[in-house]
Formats: structure tokens, sequence, C-alpha cells
């Protein structure tokens, strides 16, 4: 039985000085010229007067401790169980300076809306109870089992089958909680315009707080960095089984299931949303960054694969995954141009949200392979140095295409968050809304979605009726090649040591990509998908065009 034991104490200290030298706007050149701004942010403490930088810097402190135990049992000749169970428990963090920690506390009520209509600043210190000195209360329940099996089939070491399940706790990263920095009382971003047609009461200058009137310096409504007091760890549970067979002396056939099911998953949901009478629960506050366990997820997944080991200097590998990952969030701040605010569509029904994942790949295949040249392989001296030493490796992979929602930009229901779905024309089926095959050329891009399908949300409508990713964009292929040539040089730097000299090719064929399309369904370039670049015209990784590089690589 294997037991351990760690305690791990984090010291995180960090400046983030938003706003401390001001951020002014002009509306026009001619503005620019004449220092005159119309818009001007500095962020300030409220607490003092006249009004003053805020403490930029935070030192966060948390205890973290955890154990485990383990222990594998050879039950008998074909059969080996694995046992063990594992604690987490990650602490609250707090600053080093209590004062400094602020939270937006729920008040009083018997609705949701009513606590938030109460809810308001509270320095940890002043918290009450269980809560004293805490951001969130301390979730000690973080007990995590494992068990795993292998069971030799026939006895002969050739087919095995193997199993698995876990839970796995997810400690909170950091910037999710860090974020409290700027609550009231001590942080506040100020902000005060010049409005047109009017005289300018205020001009460039630097530095800002020094020379901009104070008489003028308001703290608008902000918008809170609301931690759940109530926060639990994010977890999830983790299986698998798979059965496996060695075919050839050197090659295996693999089969395989996988699946997670995560829960209480870190989030970010504006809950403060403009209402039917268009005021919002607090009038106190602006967006009401509400961020917690508020999302689950689920992936399942089918995968194939066989492999052979290197062989008279030959190995290759295959795989074929057919998987579907399910969320209502896919990230805790998912701020993208299809996703452009915090949250989901209806700020308190998350499962209206649950659909494929923004990461989903429903099919992906890849092929690998590396082929030593046998030419001149057994030879030494100058004439393998010069001819001898070469090795060939390709990678080839297809996958589906990603998921993305058909949005109506224009807040049909008023809420005041943008990222509302659009609406399926009656009578149409989803299932056909897209090009499949000789998409009609536009520039720079194909059109990748059919007219006639999506509209605006139709008036008197509040929420349209499309779910989130029900369509997915257009797949793609890639090939990857290089060449290797070995040098061995045993003088230099030892028996096993050599220089390698790499040509590589990324995207070999220069294989043009599609990215999504535009999902706007009130834009000019609507269902437009363009190669090699992104909806706003940048180039992105996933759709470079091809790299060709040349490295040297020195192993000892």
């Amino acid at each position: 039985m294997k037991i351990g034991f760690e305690y791990r104490r984090t010291r995180n200290g960090s400046v983030f000085a938003n706003f401390r030298d001001g951020e002014f706007r002009f509306r026009d050149s001619i503005a620019f010229g004449n220092d005159v701004p119309d818009r001007f942010s500095i962020s300030v403490d409220p607490r003092t007067t006249p009004l003053t930088y805020p403490d930029y810097y935070r030192g966060f402190r948390a205890n973290e401790y955890y154990f485990f135990f383990q222990d594998d049992w050879k039950v008998n000749r074909k059969l080996t169980l694995n046992l063990g169970a594992r604690y987490e428990h990650f602490g609250v963090p707090h600053n080093f300076r209590q004062e400094l920690d602020s939270n937006f506390y729920f008040g009083p009520g018997a609705t949701m809306a009513e606590r938030i209509a109460a809810a308001d600043f509270r320095l940890t210190s002043d918290n009450p109870g269980d809560l004293k000195n805490l951001v969130w209360r301390k979730d000690y329940n973080n007990w995590a089992p494992r068990f795993g099996f292998a069971y030799d089939l026939m006895g002969d070491g050739k087919t095995s089958i193997r199993g698995g399940y876990g839970v796995f706790y997810d400690r909170l990263f950091n910037n999710v909680f860090e974020n409290i920095r700027f609550n009231l009382p001590a942080y506040a971003n100020t902000q005060f315009f010049n409005l047109p047609g009017a005289a300018a009461e205020f001009t460039y200058g630097y530095p800002a707080l020094s020379v901009l009137p104070q008489q003028l310096l308001r703290v608008p409504p902000v918008s809170p960095r609301h931690m759940d007091e109530n926060l639990r760890t994010s977890y999830s549970h983790n299986w698998f089984v798979g059965v496996e067979r060695q075919i050839l002396t050197h090659t295996v056939v693999e089969l395989n299931y996988v699946g997670t099911a995560a829960y209480k998953l870190s989030a970010t949901n504006n809950i403060n949303r403009f209402q039917e009478d268009g005021l919002r629960f607090n009038t106190r506050i602006a967006n009401d960054n509400y961020r917690g366990g508020l999302a689950n997820s689920h992936y399942n997944s089918l995968q194939l694969g066989v492999r052979q080991r290197y062989n008279k200097g030959f190995s290759y590998q295959g795989s074929y995954t057919w998987a579907h990952a399910i969320d209502q969030l896919s990230d805790t701040s998912p701020i993208t141009n299809s996703n452009p605010d915090l949250g989901f569509r209806e700020a308190f029904n998350p499962r209206g949200d649950y659909g494929s994942a923004d990461f989903d790949r429903r099919h992906r295949f890849i092929l690998n392979a590396s082929w030593e040249l046998p030419w001149l392989r057994a030879q030494q001296g100058l004439l393998r140095q010069a001819f001898g030493g070469w090795t060939l490796n390709g990678i080839y992979t297809v996958q589906s295409g990603y998921p993305f929602t058909i949005s109506d930009f224009n807040d049909p229901n008023g809420d005041g968050n943008f990222q509302d779905r659009a609406h399926l024309v009656s009578g149409q089926n989803l299932s056909n809304a897209l090009y499949t095959g000789n998409r009609p050329p536009v520039e720079g891009g194909v059109q990748l979605i059919r007219s006639g399908f999506f509209v605006p949300v139709p008036a008197g409508t509040t929420l349209g009726n499309l779910g989130r990713n029900y369509l997915h964009g257009a797949g793609d292929q890639n090939y990857d090649f290089s060449v290797f040539k070995t040098f061995k040089t045993p003088w230099w730097n030892g028996e096993t040591g050599n220089i390698q000299l790499r040509f590589e090719f990324f995207n070999l064929f220069n294989h043009p990509k599609l990215d999504l399309p535009d999902n706007d369904v009130d834009s000019g370039t609507f269902g437009q998908a363009f190669y090699g670049a992104d909806t706003t015209g940048n180039l992105t990784g996933s759709n470079a065009f091809r790299i060709i590089q040349v490295a040297l690589k020195i192993n000892f």
C-alpha cells in the first residue's frame, strides 16, 4: 500500500493597475489634436477625499492539503485490482491585508430577485458566523475514490480488458476570485464626459488625477465581482473501459469507451439584467458578475486505435474517435465574437444553454508514421554520415468542424445581454440549413449557411426557438511532414549523442481551412465562412497557412 500527504501554502502577489494612468477617448482626430476627449476613465479609492489612487497590490494567501492511499491487489494470475482514495482541501484565499477583501453578498428575501435587490458590498471582516474573514465558506467534502482493474482474458498476455473509475476535484484558478480587488469600498472606476455641443469641462492632462478637477470625478454604478458565498469545489466523475489485443508481434489494436460527467464547474453569469420595466433588480449597481459552480458538462467517446511499435526502422499509429462533449458554458468567462456577454442566455435557466460544447468535434481520425530509411543504416564512418541516417515522418489528421449558434445580437428580450439566439423559419428543417457541397463562393471564402432558414426573433417574442450550438462548421484535414538527417557524434557528446538536422512542413499541401461562419443573423455577411481567417479578418493559429521550418537539434 502507498500513502501520501502534501501541504501547500500558496502566496500569490500581483499588481493590476487598471486605468491607473487614465483612459482618454476622443470623438475624432480633430478632438484628439485639440486635447479635448469626450470620455475619461480612471481608478480611484472612493473612500478618500480628495480622491486618490487605490492600492493596486493584492497578496492572496491560502492553505491547501491533500492525502491519499492506494493499493494494488493481484487477485490471481489474470486479474489485478487497483483501489484507492484521495482527499483534497483547497483553502479559501484571503488577502494578507484583511481590510482589502470585499465581496458582493446577497441580501434577505424570499426570491432571488429580492435577494439581488438587497445585495451589497461587505468586507469579509464584517461577515457573520462561519463566513467571518472568508470570501466563501470552506468546503471539506472533497473525497475522491479511485478504482481500476486489468484482466488478462486468455491468460497468454495478448488480450487484456482494462477499466477504471475515479472522482477528481478541480482547484479554482486564481483569476476567478482575484478580481474581487475591483470591488467597493476600496476600489472603483470613475468616469466623466464632455457632452457634444457643450463647453469642455476638462482637457487631456498627465498625470490625469492631479490635473483634472476633483468636482468632476464621480463613481458611477459599478459591476461587482460577486463570488458565491456557498461556493463548492468543481468535480468530475471519470470512467473508462477498454479491450486491447496483440494481433502481430509488434502490433496491437484497442477499443475503448471513455466518459466524464462534471458538476459545479466555475462560470460567470450576469444576474442583474434589465427586466420588462427597463430596470435592474438592483439599481445601485450595473451588471452583477456572479461567479460560482453554475455549470455542468458530459463527455462520451468511442476510441479505436492500432499501433505498431518500432520494428526494423518503422512504426505507426492510427486512431479514430467518435465523441460528443455537452455543456452549458465552455469557459468560465466565455466572451467571444459569437458570445459577447457573460453568462447564460437566460440568467436563471442554465439548462436552456445545454448543448454541444464549443470545442466539440464529433469525428477525428489521426494517422502518424515514422520510417528510418534502411540505406546504409548498419554502415559506419564517412559513408553512413554522408548518405545514411535519414528518417521520414508524417501526420495526417481529418476531423469534423466545431459547433456554432445562430444569434440575434439586437437583444430582442431587452435584458442587456446580446447573445440571444435567432429564430428558425417555420417549416424549415435544421438538418438542411448548411451547404455540404458546391458551396457558393464569396470573397475570401464560401457561403456555408443557406438563405431562408433563419430570421431575427419575431416582434412580440423575447426568445428565439433555436438551441445552443446546434450546427457544426466545416471540417478540415491536414498533412504534416518532416525529414530528419541524423549525424552520430560519439567523439563529442557521448556514445548515444548525435546532431539532427530537421526539415519540417506543417500543412504540407497548404490545404485551405474554413473558419466558423458569421453567425449574426442581421449581418450582411451572415452565413459566410472565410479561409485562413476568422470573421474579423485575423489569421488564426488553427487556420494558419503552410509553415516550413529548418531546425538543428543536439541530443546528448
